[in-house]
């Protein structure tokens, strides 16, 4: 068991993100999960890995064994049609349309 507590590891594999160290993060939210299994730490460690991995690190493998994984691990919880969203958009079932009339920032 790490001697930090899930808290601690959440703090510091945001701030690894920050600083562009993803794989630090990934491995924070991996000692969460494996440490603090509760069904609430563990539970957005892991919805929070697959997030990094999608949306930071363009692994879409990885992200996909992650989440199905998080769906099957967690069949219900306030993350999970999030999650399914994610899954989706990463198999292609799904796609994001954006209006026209919406302007991006740059």
């Amino acid at each position: 068991r790490p001697i930090l507590n899930a808290q601690q590891l959440f703090e510091l594999a945001e701030r690894q993100a920050k600083v562009g160290k993803l794989k630090d993060t990934i491995l924070y939210y991996d000692q969460i999960i494996c440490s603090f299994r509760s069904g609430g730490d563990d539970y957005k460690a892991m919805f929070m890995k697959g997030f990094t991995q999608s949306e930071y690190m363009n692994d879409t493998q990885a992200a996909i064994i992650t989440f199905t994984k998080f769906l099957q691990d967690f069949p219900e919880g306030d993350l999970n049609a999030d999650a399914q969203v994610m899954l989706d958009i990463l198999t292609g079932k799904t796609t994001i349309e954006i209006p026209d009339n919406i302007e991006l920032e740059d």
